[in-house]
């Protein structure tokens, strides 16, 4: 979590920065290099750049988190992405970046490539649910959205205005845009599974009985699909001998991805034979049963690269993370399926999640073969 950050983000991690000083080939490899991320959810080469001119995609921003379009084509260039300037819907102070838009915007079109991309931009005051309504308004909104947003349900329950009852709503705002066939992008927070409040993202106070766990919302949503963060690693110092591990204090990163479970919403039919078996192995490692509601909607849905991605932010290359980089890292994939999708004359995704339940081995790879290119 950043502290430059205002309160509901769900979490961008900095790292050192490091002024360009020659070709990005000198520079230190670094896990979150676009290659790295094509190759860890193989996506083959012919389909990283999208073609379908109708197909569209989104990162959504509040709290004066702007982004720099001077940094956004320095990043471009760095990674030899073909520009595809986005159209901003709302306020942008190019010369005021924050590290949170700066990520989002950057990861989304990093990997969203020549994708029609919206900014869209809230002022102070809005939130999560200003956005739904302006999606509720339009005729089309772009086909798949990530949001780097969130709070715990105890943050919402006593922020004044909010409560419980914004939650219920949200959700059915969200589950409208199910039915319209978008697809929204959730990260799941960089706290890990928590009841003593969220850092800076919790709007509550901490719980000093320990009580049971604060699951994070929109995250936990069931119309939505949930993002983890990962790293990728070599043992051997080798860039031919790559691994993923999930971000946790415990593997010795600086924070821990989000994950948990709902205290609002159930299980959902298409991943409850999933939750009983992680119940089943991990009952010697959970909490109290007093601590957390075992049969509630269990998040996340989807695990992408969540550390040291490499972002130009204010002239600099910067390394930034946490779910606000796997959630637009994962939408942008999305919008590659989609784009393969919409060429065929097909659907869009929409909201995959049960279909995720299906295909959960290799879920990317599976996506691919089985809805792209496998004659399908």
């Amino acid at each position: 979590m950043c502290a430059a950050l205002f309160l509901r983000c769900c979490g961008c991690v900095h790292f050192r920065a490091a002024r360009v000083r020659g070709p990005v080939s000198s520079l230190p490899l670094l896990a979150s290099c676009l290659l790295v991320v094509h190759e860890t959810n193989s996506i083959p080469g012919d389909f990283r750049v999208a073609s379908n001119k109708s197909n569209c995609q989104a990162v959504v921003s509040f709290e004066q988190q702007y982004f720099s379009e001077s940094d956004l084509h320095s990043y471009w260039k760095m990674f030899d992405v073909p520009p595809s300037p986005p159209t901003v819907l709302g306020p942008n102070n190019v010369s005021m970046p924050g590290g949170e838009a700066t990520l989002d915007i950057q990861m989304i079109t990093g990997m969203g490539q020549n994708i029609n991309t919206t900014f869209w931009s809230f002022p102070v005051g809005d939130y999560i649910m200003n956005w739904a309504w302006a999606v509720g308004n339009v005729t089309r909104a772009p086909f798949t959205t990530s949001i780097s947003y969130g709070d715990t349900e105890t943050g919402y329950e006593f922020k004044t205005g909010y409560g419980i009852a914004y939650i219920r709503r949200m959700n059915l705002e969200l589950q409208k845009m199910a039915v319209r066939g978008y697809t929204v992008f959730a990260g799941a927070g960089d706290a890990g599974w928590t009841n003593v409040g969220e850092m800076g993202n919790d709007l509550s106070n901490p719980d000093p009985t320990c009580g049971i766990m604060r699951a994070f919302f929109p995250s936990e949503s069931p119309y939505v699909t949930s993002m983890s963060a990962s790293f990728v690693f070599s043992p051997t110092g080798s860039s031919s001998d790559l691994q993923e591990a999930t971000i946790s204090v415990r593997g010795g990163r600086s924070w821990t991805t989000g994950g948990g479970f709902s205290n609002l919403t159930g299980v959902q039919s298409w991943q409850a034979p999933f939750v009983a078996k992680y119940l089943e192995q991990s009952a010697d490692t959970l909490p109290p049963a007093s601590m957390f509601n075992a049969s509630g909607r269990g998040y996340p849905d989807l695990v992408a690269v969540g550390d040291n991605n490499i972002c130009i932010w204010y002239g600099a290359v910067f390394p930034l993370g946490g779910t606000s980089a796997s959630g637009p890292i994962m939408a942008g994939i999305a919008s590659l399926l989609n784009d393969a999708l919409l060429n065929k004359g097909l659907p869009t995704l929409g909201h995959f999640n049960p279909t995720l339940c299906v295909l959960s081995s290799g879920v990317v790879a599976a996506l691919l073969v089985v809805l792209l290119w496998a004659g399908g």
